[in-house]
């Protein structure tokens, strides 16, 4: 068990794990996880009681593909060469809104589900639930509205 790692509930559901802890007043290990789905509630649950709940969750080993997610051009590769897991890492690591918004529009034909919810949470966002092509509108909007209060000072 690792901080960050993916696991599922038993409704198949995925959640992250943030952080793990003891409680004090026991000293029974917790674990501190995120619901991917819904609200994106953050909840603690002991770290036993987790682990017989979840089940451990591999996305390279499922080939990550959601029900929602319709077909969408070619998906194994962008116009640049790069795989859609790949754009998803340049996301992540990108250092601005601007930067991040270039690679959203390089994944339009490839965007999934499962994508959107990833980049939402890592803006510290929700994009609700609904029609994929909706979703993808509603994080580039979201995104625009970023980079217009976007500074470069240093707070």
């Amino acid at each position: 068990m690792e901080n960050n790692g993916f696991y599922r509930d038993q409704e198949g559901r995925l959640v992250q794990i943030l952080s793990r802890a003891v409680m004090r007043e026991d000293g029974r290990a917790v674990v501190l996880y995120q619901e991917l789905f819904g609200n994106y509630a953050r909840k603690v649950e002991y770290r036993e009681v987790f682990l017989d709940s979840m089940s451990a969750f591999d996305p390279e080993a499922e080939n990550i593909k959601t029900d929602q997610a319709p077909e969408r051009g070619n998906c194994a590769e962008t116009e640049k060469g790069q795989a859609p897991q790949e754009l998803l890492m340049d996301f992540l690591d990108a250092q601005t809104h601007r930067e991040k918004l270039e690679i959203l529009y390089q994944m339009k034909d490839c965007v999934t589900d499962y994508l959107i919810d990833t980049m939402a949470l890592s803006l510290d966002m929700e994009i609700p639930q609904g029609v994929l092509e909706d979703r993808y509108q509603k994080l580039i909007r979201s995104l625009r509205t970023l980079i217009k209060y976007e500074t470069n000072r240093l707070r």
